[in-house]
């Protein structure tokens, strides 16, 4: 028994001297041992498992040679749905209700727009407009009137027919008697009042509160408003967002309602997109089928007008006539306009019934380029 375990003994003591190691241990990992790599973050993985100096990658984390653009950001010959605000100079005359918004147009030219009051009623709206080399001074709406009556009787019935606010007297056109009237405005840039001078800001508003009469409550022992009118301009990235609200005073019947409109006088020709995506061009005047996001004015001068009409509210087009959404109507060569169609139809085929305290909406931009 002495001599056997002996020889296990001097055997153990053999494999010692050779370096050897017990079955089943294994040895201790270190980060200077250079057959074992521990991938930084991944403690946990087995250095049996491990991938060669060679690794395959990830497909869910390597880009692929031709990366696909993210579309949310990939530039466009267009610019994006909300340009960056950039520094402009804001001017306010709040006496004369005037505000001048100078900047820069989304296609980098000098831009100066102009609000204040228009035509006979002296409603706030697009007076004139400078973009590049050049100049435009308004002669009809750029915010679209409203064609509409009372519902109750009036001594007026016989003259029941005609627009109202916005740049149209009662003659029905710029002259007569005011037909519309703006109460007040209120400015604010970068969140502070302006009541009068010059700031510089990236984001400025005007609100416009107007009254509107009907075209049956005019005139004479009938005159009254009947209808309240909040239209908001707001100047950011080179754009004059637009938004309007209105709130019937008593119940009214709408025959026609455009709501923006392009009112140039120097159109020679009109492009239209529509939500699926339809493209449509014309230099006469046209019915616009389908739902209309954006109606464009070219310029003789090479400059152009975008009206872009949102979705929500009158922009669903839920009151509109279902043959079309927008129009042109040309005056003249090279003089054409552009209306979006939010009630009704230009023929006065589809009236809405506007009840007292409701209210009407609706939101979108113009691009000068």
């Amino acid at each position: 028994m002495n001599r056997q375990i002996a020889l296990v003994i001097l055997s153990l003591l053999i494999l010692s001297c050779k370096g050897g190691r017990a079955a089943g241990t294994l040895p201790p990992v270190t980060s200077d041992d250079p057959a074992v790599v521990t991938p930084s973050g991944d403690p946990s993985r087995d250095a049996s498992a491990e991938p060669s100096a060679e690794p395959s990658p990830d497909p869910s984390e390597e880009p692929s040679e031709e990366p696909s653009p993210d579309p949310s950001v990939e530039p466009s010959e267009e610019p994006s749905q909300d340009p960056a605000p950039e520094p402009f100079t804001l001017t306010v005359d709040g006496d004369a209700m005037r505000v001048v918004f100078s900047g820069r147009s989304t296609g980098g030219e000098n831009l100066l727009l102009t609000l204040a009051p228009v035509s006979a009623n002296h409603t706030v709206q697009l007076d004139q407009y400078t973009i590049g080399n050049e100049s435009f001074r308004s002669y009809t709406d750029w915010v679209g009137p409203w064609n509409m009556r009372t519902v109750a009787s009036t001594s007026q019935t016989e003259k029941a027919w005609g627009f109202t606010g916005g740049w149209h007297g009662s003659n029905g056109d710029g002259t007569g008697d005011p037909t519309a009237r703006t109460q007040r405005i209120a400015v604010v840039a970068d969140g502070e009042p302006v009541p009068m001078g010059t700031v510089q800001a990236r984001e400025a508003s005007c609100t416009v509160y107007n009254l509107v009469e009907a075209a049956n409550t005019k005139f004479d022992d009938a005159k009254r408003f009947v209808l309240e009118e909040t239209v908001t301009y707001t100047f950011r990235g080179g754009r004059l967002y637009v938004s309007l609200e209105a709130r019937a005073l008593e119940d009214v019947r709408v025959t026609v309602y455009y709501g923006m409109q392009i009112a140039n006088g120097f159109c020679s020709r009109f492009t239209f997109t529509t939500e699926d995506g339809t493209e449509s061009e014309t230099t006469t005047s046209l019915l616009v089928k389908g739902k209309v996001r954006e109606m464009t004015g070219y310029s003789a001068g090479g400059h152009r007008v975008i009206a872009h009409m949102d979705p929500e509210g009158l922009g669903a087009y839920n009151l509109a006539t279902t043959a079309y959404s927008a129009l042109t109507q040309y005056y003249g060569a090279n003089n054409g306009k552009g209306y979006y169609m939010l009630i009704g139809d230009k023929d006065g085929g589809k009236p809405y019934t506007f009840r007292k305290d409701e209210t009407l909406f609706w939101s979108g931009y113009y691009e000068f380029r």
